[in-house]
C-alpha cells in the first residue's frame, strides 16, 4: 500500500466513524481551545503555518492532525448542539457528497455529465411541481433543453440507439 493509500484509508476510516458514530451523551459538544493553544496542539503534528519553506508531512502526522481537527471542532451532530441556522449533517448526504467530490465532474453540459444532468433535471422538475408548475405536455420525464451530442437531440427523453 502506498503512503497516499494509507493516508486516504486513514482519513476515510476517521470520517466514516465520525459520521456513523458521532459524539453523544457525555462527549463534549466542543473542546474549545484558545488560538494559541491550537497552534501548540497542531505544532506537534503538521503546524498551522503555511510558509514558503513549509515541509511536507508523512501520513502519521497528517492523520494526527485529522484527529485534532475532529477533536477541536464543534460537533454539530451532538444531541446537545443547538443552533437556529443548522444542525449536524445527514450521514447519507455526507457520503453522497463524498461520491460527488470523488467523481469530480462538471454539471455544465449533458455530454460532460449525463447522469448528473439527469439528476439535476429530475430535482428541478420535482421542485417545480412542488411550487405548482406542471409540464405543458403532462410528461412525467424531466424536460431538458436539446443536447447537441445526445441521441436525437432530445436529452432526457430518449435512450441511445443500438447502433450508436
Amino acid at each position: 500500500m502506498t503512503n497516499d493509500a494509507a493516508l486516504i484509508d486513514g482519513i476515510i476510516e476517521r470520517a466514516s466513524a465520525y459520521v456513523t458514530r458521532p459524539p453523544r451523551g457525555d462527549d463534549p459538544v466542543v473542546s474549545l481551545a484558545a488560538p494559541d493553544r491550537l497552534i501548540e496542539i497542531f505544532a506537534a503534528s503538521v503546524g498551522l503555518a503555511i510558509g514558503d519553506d513549509a515541509p511536507s508531512h508523512d501520513a502519521t502526522a497528517v492523520l494526527d492532525a485529522v484527529d485534532r481537527v475532529i477533536e477541536y471542532s464543534v460537533h454539530t451532530s451532538h444531541p446537545r448542539f443547538v443552533n437556529q441556522n443548522f444542525a449536524g449533517p445527514d450521514p447519507v448526504a455526507v457520503v453522497g457528497d463524498w461520491l460527488g467530490a470523488a467523481l469530480n465532474t462538471t454539471g455544465a453540459t449533458y455530454e460532460a455529465a449525463p447522469v448528473f444532468t439527469m439528476m439535476e433535471s429530475a430535482v428541478l422538475t420535482k421542485l417545480a411541481r412542488l411550487a405548482g408548475y406542471q409540464s405543458a405536455d403532462g410528461d412525467d420525464l424531466p424536460a431538458l433543453p436539446p443536447a447537441q451530442n445526445s441521441p436525437d437531440g432530445r436529452a432526457g427523453r430518449s435512450s441511445p440507439s443500438a447502433d450508436g
